[in-house]
């Protein structure tokens, strides 16, 4: 007993270091359903297999005409954004669906029994048959994993994982103030979007802060996204996803999606998932705080993908804070020379971000025009102090 153990620590050791002996998962019958599920915990490299010839979900069946259904768990760093990838093949005819399942919510109660589909492998990927997730801040993120077969998929199917660390950018170059915040798409794209807020730091998930639609009345809608929340100094993740994205956060009261009659949740923290194909489209957005709006470019980065940006919150002194050490234009809630600095050199090269400051009359204000009332806010500004 003694030496078997031993053998299976060995075996176990051995997959971990050396991720080309990790030792593929087979699937066990019968596994249509939530209550039957084959577990398979997947490290990169490390697959799942089975035979599915249907779509059948008759409870106790042992057939291959049956579906497959697996509870997968990913050895995820909690330290980092990563896309997983799963890959759906097999050496005959080409006929299997791969589906990421989550649970839906109908009145707001989640039925934990449901199969709600969030992402399906499509022929049109390159290369086809694929599904991506997303991790943040969690070190072991699960989910139910369903695949369907014809009659012609007689071969045995073989599901592999990949995965690859995202490098965070910052969204823009200064920190932004403390206090109310706006994210928006609406007017920096024609899509269907959703935003995502995450600590920057542990990565975890913020409680509520979510939107899927911006919400106009209390019945209509646009599909863009706008998620307003005050932020205290720290660091932030955006994430932006098509519409019908989903974590495990319900949607909040000033989500329009949360007066509907039902939406979708993965069932683990830390796990996102975006049910969209489609490869390319546009995720520019802005960022307002008390000092204006700074617009930012961004493109979805492929199918099922996830655009994430870092957001620095660091306290301000005021209009005139709009330099640091060695005049480079970004506030460090100091008044000094850097300010003058950085103010003459933003004014005389037509930066309206950081120059317009007064409108008509010497009011503080932004008009989209360089001339005398700006220095007077700056000056008013700088020598009344924080």
């Amino acid at each position: 007993m003694f030496a078997d153990a031993l053998a299976m620590i060995s075996l176990a050791l051995l997959a971990a270091i050396s991720p080309g002996l990790l030792v593929d998962t087979p699937e066990v019958e019968p596994n249509q359903t939530r209550q039957t599920v084959t577990p398979a915990a997947l490290a990169a490299g490390a697959a799942f297999t089975g035979v599915c010839r249907g779509f059948d979900a008759t409870p106790e069946s042992t057939a291959n005409d049956t579906r497959d259904v697996w509870r997968v768990t990913i050895a995820a760093n909690p330290l980092l954004v990563q896309r997983h990838t799963l890959m759906l093949t097999t050496s005959g005819t080409q006929g299997h669906t791969g589906v990421v399942v989550g649970v839906q919510a109908t009145g707001g109660v989640i039925d934990p029994a449901s199969m709600a589909s969030l992402q399906s492998t499509s022929i049109n990927t390159v290369p086809a048959r694929y599904c991506a997730v997303y991790t943040l801040g969690n070190a072991a993120p699960s989910f139910v994993y369903r695949v369907t077969g014809s009659s012609a998929s007689s071969s045995p199917y073989s599901v592999s994982l990949s995965s690859q660390t995202i490098a965070v950018p910052d969204a823009i170059p200064c920190p932004i103030a403390p206090g109310p915040v706006t994210l928006s798409t609406v007017g920096r794209t024609t899509l269907n979007t959703k935003l995502f807020l995450f600590n920057g730091d542990t990565l975890a998930p913020i409680e509520g802060a979510v939107n899927d639609d911006t919400p106009t009345s209390p019945t209509t809608g646009l599909p863009q996204s706008t998620l307003t929340r005050t932020l205290t100094p720290g660091r932030y993740i955006l994430a932006i996803a098509n519409g019908g994205a989903v974590d495990d956060r319900p949607p909040p009261a000033d989500d329009r999606v949360s007066t509907q009659p039902s939406w979708f949740l993965t069932e683990s923290a830390g796990l996102l998932v975006n049910g969209s194909s489609t490869a390319t489209g546009d995720f520019s957005f802005s960022i307002t705080d008390a000092y204006g709006t700074r617009n930012v470019t961004a493109a979805k980065p492929g199918a099922y993908g996830i655009a994430f940006f870092r957001i620095t919150v660091e306290p301000r002194c005021g209009w005139a804070d709009v330099g640091r050490q060695g005049g480079v234009s970004c506030p460090d809630n100091t008044l000094n020379n850097n300010d003058f600095v950085a103010y003459v050199q933003a004014f005389f090269t037509g930066n309206m971000m950081v120059a317009d400051l007064g409108a008509t009359g010497g009011i503080r204000g932004r008009d989209q025009q360089l001339n005398n009332n700006d220095w007077i806010i700056f000056l008013d500004e700088f020598f009344n102090g924080c």
